[in-house]
């Protein structure tokens, strides 16, 4: 637990190379944990890639079947497929977690811009009224990972899904990718972590 817990800050320290180093150690020391195979699929999503990403939540999900924190894991799910332009295969993975966790306002982001991205324009914002998830949602972001692979894929599919829905506008997504680069060099410097 202690080396999973420490590759969560590493990465939190945009530390990437270092995260992932510690949740390869944590897996070696218990390949059985669903917990690690989750964060580990976290972690290939973080670097972009989708299918590495469902391979180790599917692991993990199949680990633990009644894990009362599989809600994580569907909404990491959900985001390999939506990233993966499988749009229409992420809903029913984040329609999961927000069963399991009603209300989560990153469910409910990726939710509204998958059904955005479908042309469900209704649906998206009806999912989006059900929670305003604009306080909670900037500080959250600027923890984003600044993988380029990540920025791009998050911007053509999450971010877009969002601009469509009507929730964000182009102006607002250039800052906050300006923002979440400009956090990832302040805490790289050792500096804390800033918000607007």
């Amino acid at each position: 637990f202690t080396i999973e817990f420490l590759s969560r800050l590493r990465r939190l320290q945009f530390r990437q190379e270092a995260a992932v180093a510690g949740a390869e150690s944590a897996l070696e020391l218990n390949p059985s944990s669903n917990r690690c195979h989750v964060w580990r699929g976290a972690l290939h999503l973080f670097e972009g890639d989708c299918d590495a990403a469902r391979v180790s939540l599917e692991r993990g999900l199949a680990l633990s079947p009644r894990d009362p924190h599989r809600w994580a894991a569907h909404l990491f799910m959900g985001m390999a497929h939506l990233l993966s332009g499988e749009h229409a295969a992420s809903i029913g993975w984040f329609e999961k977690s927000l069963s399991a966790f009603p209300g989560y306002w990153v469910s409910v982001s990726w939710l509204s811009a998958a059904y955005a991205k479908l042309g469900r324009l209704g649906a998206a914002r009806a999912v989006l009224a059900m929670q305003d998830p604009n306080a909670a949602m900037h500080r959250q972001w600027m923890r984003t990972p600044d993988n380029p692979r990540w920025l791009s894929l998050i911007r053509e599919h999450f971010i877009g899904g969002l601009i469509e829905s009507g929730f964000m506008t182009e102006e607002r997504a250039q800052v906050w990718m300006e923002d979440v680069q400009r956090n990832a060099a302040r805490v790289r410097a050792g500096q804390p972590s800033g918000t607007r």
